[in-house]
């Protein structure tokens, strides 16, 4: 057993410098707006913007036109009221309709396709948990169960769904393998442009009688999914299946009895008061129309496919709603903690899937998981982001020409820019609420932020021993010089009393960096980030020593710190 702790203490050590455990580096910063770091990067973020809003002709620029493209940015912290960085445009194009709005703000409404999927996938969760995702989405199709039994002993995987197999799980993390979204774009609609292109003529039956003009209802659309091809088996790569969540959708009819406009409305629209998002078209009045209602998709009733992409909503809205997500104003912290996890990997390292959340890792100075969502439809494009690490999201909506490039230029920014920044807001906030120096007795501690990973340990010695030494004595292979120990938080908290003796106990777990690894360097197992395997690994009477827990008062200042392991609590003295 103890050759085993060796080998894993050696794996951190053989890691790379300040390799955390993964999550946040500091604790989500409580007033960013008003950190130098967030000022700097809303200044730096305008400036960018104002860069590439121009039009350009040459297709390797960056640009978004002003002329034609209207949108709303905003980013926000779930601790403080007002946006942290928030810009509106209006086209030119725009700005004389009578038809719709003519300035763009927080509340103008916008399309925001396939975000819709988030809004479905919350509302399932809400009625039935996760623990519906385990279940055969044929418990609640009674056409998936005909499919089921009408294909018994005649089955053939390269032609057929294996319904049987196909859980509500897979649905919401695309990992159905199912067909992109029956009836609309089939290429069926344009016979002539085809036949020039040499496609052969297909036959009547397989022409689908529906799409958007007009959508299908339940009964073709599911005679249309039924005679369509898998793409890949279940569980084994992410498909993008629009199809997927129309299933969904009938699944929720069918937990609740109710339409499921009823019940976005219901349960989400009424609950969160958001009074500038609905599953069917608004009055125009309120909503961005870049050109002719028909041609933008402005008035397309989506009927059945509103949970997959149909609603529609504003920057302030989309705020009010991530917000209640990051909240867990809805759903327990467990289970939004489960939520905001990947289901499935890409080609991609940088990109996996969720529920439906497609998920971007942000390389800075470390790795952010951003869980995002995107929507097309029509003339409109948008995005919501959120970042669990700094307890902050962001929405971007976009109406007009070549909206979904300016979506991704906005996306772009906001995660090149102020994401970065959010680690340097919380390392301010850290260093003035957290760092200091800790005493009690014989026992002195420091605490340091520098140009690293959360908070170093500059200095402990307890009754005239130098603890750092005797941390960096039992490595398996010490380090020359000082050891270097930072410590993390851990996302447990624990409050206790009100009023002025109230107090906040806040875990930090500490990982130490080891020297660079012995043999041949950047290789695929070397310069692996192994400190999750070790935390908690070298105990003493049970208690590990990288435990470590901060008493905060209520203006947010650390009271005192207590290193578990050695039964101490030691006072802050001074920052």
């Amino acid at each position: 057993m103890r050759s085993l702790l060796h080998l894993l203490a050696f794996s951190a050590s053989a890691a790379a410098q300040n390799c955390a455990f993964g999550g946040p580096i500091f604790p989500a910063p409580k007033s960013a707006s008003s950190s130098t770091a967030i000022q700097h990067a809303r200044h730096n973020f305008t400036q960018s913007l104002r860069s590439i809003l121009r039009s350009s002709s040459d297709p390797d620029v960056t640009a978004i036109d002003p002329d034609v493209t209207s949108f709303a940015v905003q980013v926000y912290s779930v601790h403080e009221e007002q946006p942290l960085v928030e810009y509106y445009h209006t086209a030119k194009a725009v700005r004389n309709n009578t038809v719709g709005v003519n300035k763009v703000d927080e509340d103008t409404v916008f399309r925001i396709g396939s975000i819709s999927k988030v809004h479905t996938v919350l509302l399932l969760l809400m009625e039935t948990g996760d623990a519906s995702f385990h279940e055969p989405i044929s418990k609640y199709l009674p056409e998936i169960q005909e499919a089921i039994e009408a294909l018994e002993g005649s089955h053939d995987d390269v032609d057929h769904v294996r319904w049987g197999e196909v859980t509500i799980g897979e649905l919401v993390s695309q990992a159905a393998g199912l067909f992109r979204l029956y009836g609309f774009g089939d290429l069926t609609e344009t016979p002539d442009l085809m036949s020039g292109l040499g496609f052969p003529p297909v036959e009547e039956e397989d022409i689908p009688p529906c799409g958007f003009y007009p959508p299908c209802n339940r009964t073709q659309f599911f005679n249309g999914l039924l005679g369509t091809h898998p793409v890949v088996p279940t569980s084994s790569v992410p498909i993008y299946s629009n199809d997927a969540f129309v299933l969904v959708g009938y699944i929720l009819e069918a937990l609740t009895g109710k339409s499921f406009v009823d019940l976005v409305e219901e349960r989400l629209f009424e609950r969160l008061n958001l009074t500038h998002s609905s599953p069917t078209k608004p009055a125009d009045d309120i909503g961005i129309i870049p050109g002719l209602v028909n041609e933008t998709f402005w008035d397309t009733d989506m009927a059945d496919m509103i949970p997959t992409g149909g609603i529609y909503s504003s920057a302030k809205d989309m705020s009010r709603f991530s917000r209640a997500i990051l909240t867990n104003e809805l759903l327990s912290p467990a289970l939004t903690r489960r939520w905001l996890k990947p289901q499935a990997h890409t080609a991609d390292p940088s990109f996996s899937v969720g529920a439906p959340w497609e998920i971007y890792s942000v390389n800075d100075a470390r790795k952010v998981d951003l869980y995002t969502k995107g929507g097309n439809i029509g003339s409109y494009s948008a995005m919501m982001g959120l970042s669990p690490d700094h307890d902050v999201g962001f929405t971007i909506l976009v109406g007009g020409n070549a909206a979904t490039s300016a979506t991704w230029a906005l996306g772009d920014l906001v995660t090149g820019i102020v994401i970065p920044a959010l680690d340097r807001a919380a390392r301010e906030e850290a260093s003035k609420h957290l760092a200091g120096t800790y005493a009690s007795g014989n026992e002195t501690l420091r605490l340091v932020t520098d140009h690293g990973p959360g908070l170093k340990i500059a200095k402990w010695e307890s009754n005239g021993i130098d603890i750092l030494e005797s941390l960096n004595s039992l490595q398996s292979r010490p380090v020359d010089g000082t050891l270097d120990v930072r410590l993390y938080p851990t996302g447990l908290e624990s409050t206790a009393g009100s009023g002025r003796n109230g107090s906040t106990t806040v875990s930090f777990r500490s990982v130490i960096s080891g020297p660079p690894p012995m043999g041949p360097p950047n290789g695929p197992l070397t310069r692996l980030c192994y400190t999750w395997l070790t935390v908690g690994n070298t105990v003493y009477g049970s208690v590990a020593l990288d435990e470590f827990v901060f008493k905060i008062g209520e203006d947010g200042d650390a009271v005192s710190l207590s290193p578990r392991a050695l039964r101490t609590s030691l006072a802050r003295v001074r920052h």
